[in-house]
């Protein structure tokens, strides 16, 4: 059963600010699910990234400072996100100001990493094609799960995928030409898109735990008025079929 706020008339439904605090609490159990499951995949993309920079590079303190910052970047993302049972219980009962504590937590993560793999244009070279090819579509990839994975609360992915597009854009803008600036303005588009994706995303999860809080809320008040009138029945017959005098 859900636990009304003490002083709330049942009758009216939850208050607009208790509806909007357990909206949030839903984003952050979300994003923090999300960011636990995207983190293994985000170290192994990041190790062979690396080994095929290292290939690629003739000095090896470049590539291995990257994956060093991979690591670290991931390491803090999991920390934030880590998951305790206590934790994720104690999510329902947390009020706005420690809420917004812990996204800001978990939006720093995401803009530290973001910042990592927008150094990975630093490895490409336009004598070297194919490497660059690769790594560009790496950085695109990994923004394209970031939106997936982290959609119920856009900061999070906007931070991570803003600084990577746009270093992405960057290079191809100061490699110059008619087809990398071309592709530099279809990665701008790409950059658009995806915000626009992680806000609309945004909005589609909280209007979906809105109405799962306002249906819990109505099924506890349906829960409590069933047992009263329950209460009252069986008042009411006992006061039938018993004489208060004898």
């Amino acid at each position: 059963m859900v636990d009304l706020p003490s002083g709330h008339d049942p009758s009216s439904g939850p208050s607009s600010d208790e509806l909007s605090r357990r909206v949030r609490s839903d984003q952050l159990l979300s994003v923090q699910r999300s960011v636990r499951a995207v983190v293994p995949s985000g170290m192994a993309v990041g190790c062979v990234t690396a080994g095929v920079a290292l290939y690629a590079s003739v000095h090896w303190a470049g590539p291995s400072a990257w994956l060093l910052l991979v690591v670290l970047s991931n390491a803090y993302r999991a920390h934030v996100c880590r998951s305790l049972r206590a934790v994720e219980q104690a999510v329902a009962g947390m009020d706005e100001r420690e809420l917004a504590r812990r996204f800001r937590r978990i939006t720093l993560s995401s803009l530290l990493s973001g910042c990592v793999w927008a150094l990975l244009p630093l490895f490409c070279d336009s004598e070297n094609p194919s490497e660059t090819l690769f790594f560009l579509t790496i950085v695109c990839g990994v923004c394209a799960g970031s939106v997936i994975f982290s959609a119920a609360y856009a900061p999070v992915p906007i931070v991570f995928v803003t600084p990577a597009l746009a270093a992405v854009t960057a290079w191809l803008l100061h490699a110059g030409g008619f087809h990398h600036n071309a592709l530099a303005a279809m990665v701008f588009v790409y950059l658009c898109t995806l915000v626009y994706a992680s806000r609309r995303g945004e909005r589609a999860f909280r209007a979906s735990s809105r109405l799962k809080n306002e249906a819990l809320f109505m099924a506890a008040e349906l829960q409590r008025t069933h047992a009263e009138s329950t209460r009252a029945t069986r008042e009411l017959d006992f006061r039938a079929n018993h004489d208060s005098l004898t």
